[in-house]
């Protein structure tokens, strides 16, 4: 099966050093520190917490206390 699909595993002409290199490469993600992208997903999450919470609370107001039909705002 091995000799139908080009000789196996690694159908390249690269060495084993080229190979590894290349995996080192791949693993370093360009400089981006994957705890940095965390701690920023966490601070996003926060936000957007308290964004529904702010908007759940003002619905909370509104439903308490509709507007009245005959207000000037009200269109």
């Amino acid at each position: 099966l091995a000799n139908t699909f080009g000789g196996g595993l690694y159908n390249t002409y690269e060495t084993q050093e080229q190979r590894d290199v290349a995996l080192a490469e791949a693993k370093d993600l360009n400089g981006v520190n994957p705890g940095v992208c965390f701690v920023g997903s966490l601070f996003s999450f926060g936000c957007a917490a308290a964004c529904w919470v702010l908007v759940n609370y003002i619905t909370d107001i509104f439903s308490a206390r509709p507007i009245d039909l005959d207000a000037v705002y009200a269109v």
